[in-house]
């Protein structure tokens, strides 16, 4: 016995245990893949597109919404100063002084500030310009293949109500030079003043994101 090796000894591994709940933990993961696949299906089955829309603000939103989103536009968009040589001209403090409604237009109130040499002398000229400015609203949703309309407001991810251009209706600046008048105010607002620094397309800075005001016009059943 003493000169002989032992016979190794063979452990058998244990018997799977919980093999139920095993089984029911695979169903489970099945089952949720199962769903996620049929959900998938069913967002294909129904895809979506981006549609751009340009409308009228006065549909989606009060008179005094309108004052609040717009009077903020024109804050951000003045003051405006230029220059050529000696002579300047400065527009400041816009007030919006009336909405229209429906096809939104508003009526604006501003100072002009022009200097200007005469002689050896400078000269400082105060005033008021009054403007007119059309407004739009462009909207980008996403809305399901035959129809034209948002599902639901989170369909909607971009709204800007925004003033397309300025029209100087009136310039109120007496003892100036005739060929500091309305028109070369226009100009300076369109950015087509030649020579003059400062100058610049005013309409474009003028859009106030409103995408909130949108969803929430979508959510009492608003259509685009």
């Amino acid at each position: 016995m003493h000169g002989r090796n032992p016979r190794p000894t063979t452990v058998k591994p244990p018997e799977p245990r919980g093999r139920g709940a095993r089984l029911a933990l695979t169903l489970t993961c099945s089952l949720l893949a199962a769903l996620a696949t049929q959900a998938r299906a069913g967002d294909d089955s129904n895809p979506k597109r981006t549609l751009h829309r340009t409308i009228d603000p006065c549909a989606v939103a009060s008179e005094s919404q309108l004052r609040d989103i717009l009077q903020a536009a024109l804050g951000y968009a003045f003051p405006l100063a230029a220059k050529k040589g000696s002579a300047s001209i400065r527009l400041s403090h816009p007030d919006l002084h009336e909405i229209f409604c429906p096809n939104l237009a508003l009526a604006v109130q501003g100072a002009v500030q022009a200097q200007f040499r005469e002689g050896t002398s400078s000269v400082t000229r105060d005033g008021r310009v009054r403007l007119r400015a059309p407004g739009k609203l462009r909207v980008e949703y996403r809305a399901p293949l035959g129809s034209d309309q948002p599902e639901t407001p989170r369909d909607v991810w971009n709204a800007q109500t925004c003033l397309t251009h300025l029209e100087v209706t009136a310039l109120d600046l007496d003892g100036v030079p005739d060929w500091l008048d309305s028109t070369l105010v226009q100009d300076c607002l369109s950015g087509d003043l030649s020579g003059w620094v400062g100058c610049r397309e005013v309409a474009r800075e003028m859009c106030r994101d409103t995408t909130d005001r949108v969803q929430d016009y979508v959510a009492q059943g608003g259509e685009l």
